[in-house]
């Protein structure tokens, strides 16, 4: 058992794209969610069908999503603000990759392909997440709990502490200041059980990670 105490919860709609400092979130299955929009929901492809990241695309850093009552929001530097309803595509989805995940994702359209394409200056394409093949974690970490997740890199919740986000922080700063990819690593605790919370709170002392 870890004690410790919540001092940041971020939350990332878009994968790749910057977060949206938030101070309370719904905790779902999948990890945590804003109303009926959940984290890593949407995620950037190439031409291939295979997740794009800051690793390839630093750029990415620059888009910064936001949500409302009926559009996801994507602003960047010098470009102008693009609305994406939240209402579902109609067309059926198709298969994208994520890591070695091969998942089912819905295309977003030509409008907002063309809006990150032009500011990113890389081809790809926005899809979203079908909810109705979840994507199950790994058992070997997560055992019988049926945990699953969307687009996230494995698991469904990224706890980091504040002395490997300091040096992470210096590490990025670094590579940004040489032209190169930020590499954007994780610190992960895994874990064999489900979340402790409903709720996840700035400031809630967390009894069990």
């Amino acid at each position: 058992m870890i004690e410790g105490q919540v001092t940041a919860l971020n939350f990332y709609p878009v994968k790749g794209a910057r977060g949206i400092a938030i101070e309370t979130a719904r905790v779902n299955t999948t990890g945590l969610a804003i109303e009926s929009v959940a984290d890593r929901e949407w995620m950037l492809v190439d031409r291939n069908r295979v997740f794009v990241s800051q690793r390839e695309v630093p750029r990415l850093a620059l888009v910064k999503p936001s949500v409302n009552d009926d559009a996801l929001v994507l602003d960047a530097p010098g470009a102008p603000q693009f609305r994406l309803p939240l209402a579902m595509p109609a067309q059926p989805a198709q298969q994208v990759r994520v890591w070695s995940a091969e998942v089912r994702g819905f295309d977003m359209g030509d409008q907002v392909a063309t809006w990150l394409t032009s500011f990113l200056e890389r081809n790809v394409r926005l899809v979203r997440f079908d909810r109705s093949h979840p994507r199950r974690c790994n058992p070997d970490y997560v055992g019988d709990s049926g945990a699953h997740t969307m687009f996230a890199d494995g698991y469904p919740l990224l706890v980091i502490g504040h002395r490997a986000r300091r040096a992470r922080a210096v590490d990025d700063t670094r590579e940004l200041s040489s032209g190169r990819s930020t590499g954007r690593r994780d610190f992960r605790h895994e874990r064999n059980r489900a979340s402790p919370w409903d709720v996840a709170t700035r400031g809630d002392i967390s009894r069990r990670i």
